[in-house]
């Protein structure tokens, strides 16, 4: 199931020592240690002067996530982003404050709320 393997690179990021560059290149550095990632990359977009789109993938025989930022010189914004698990595709939409996270499926909101935030702390 990707959400026990969510939980697995979540513990993974959370053990590593990440160094915030604003890139992502140590969390998929970390997750791409974990066993049953089939891969984990970033793909960088310049927009305008000094602002970039970042798209991280992550993508496991169980399923994938595709979290989407923009980042500034000085700030980062975690835009609209999916998950896909067993052929469904569900839209992730952070907010720091848990109350307001937005994840469809109840069971697994703090696993993936859990993970984005990991993930974050990375930037």
């Amino acid at each position: 199931m990707f959400y026990r393997e969510l939980q697995q690179y979540t513990d993974a990021l959370r053990k590593a020592t990440i160094d915030a560059h604003n890139n992502l290149r140590d969390v998929v550095s970390v997750i791409e240690q974990c066993s049953d990632v089939l891969y984990a990359e970033t793909i960088e977009t310049p927009t305008r002067d000094g602002v970039k789109s970042l798209q991280l993938h992550i993508c496991s025989k169980h399923g994938s996530l595709s979290l989407n930022f923009r980042v500034g010189l000085d700030y980062y914004m975690v835009r609209k982003s999916y998950l896909s698990c067993d052929g469904d595709l569900y839209p992730v939409v952070w907010n720091n404050d848990y109350s307001k996270f937005v994840y469809p499926l109840e069971e697994h909101r703090r696993t993936v709320y859990e993970f984005v935030k990991a993930v974050l702390e990375g930037f």
